[in-house]
């Protein structure tokens, strides 16, 4: 799931163009950046999956800058002769480091339901079987 879109990577357009436009025709290559935008989404999804239903709808303002980040990152790793900003590299770790709290549950993003639904019973009947050994035969052992 993509969790941001071009205009919401924070970066001038001719960065993005250097960074994207293998072509030479002088303008942002979206399907590059489409494809670092799918890396981001399936990073912070491989974070979020067993403690949110995903997709999540609407998304967090918090993921929404954490794929950017993410997306921008990747793009700078498409060129190995640009230097990555000093600036850039610290919130992609800071970026990793919240998603690993995420996973861990130590920070919640306040929206969506967890993987496990808990249902709570509102007087529902469950049908079982009668008990084989009752507590008394059990403690009789």
């Amino acid at each position: 799931m993509a969790y941001c879109t071009l205009a919401d990577i924070e970066a001038p357009e001719e960065d993005l163009i250097q960074l994207t436009d293998d072509a030479g025709l002088g303008v942002i290559d979206e399907v590059i950046v489409a494809k670092a935008l799918s890396h981001a989404g399936e990073l912070i999804d491989g974070s979020l999956r067993g403690r949110y239903l995903l997709p999540l709808s609407p998304v967090p303002g918090l993921l929404v800058n954490l794929a950017a980040t993410i997306t921008l990152r990747r793009l700078y790793a498409r060129r190995s002769a640009v230097k990555v900003p000093e600036s850039l590299q610290d919130d992609y770790k800071n970026a990793l480091k919240i998603l690993e709290s995420i996973q861990k549950g130590t920070v919640t993003l306040g929206v969506g339901l967890p993987d496990t639904v808990i249902v709570a019973a509102a007087g529902g009947m469950v049908a079982a079987p009668d008990r084989i050994c009752s507590r008394t035969m059990l403690n009789d052992c």
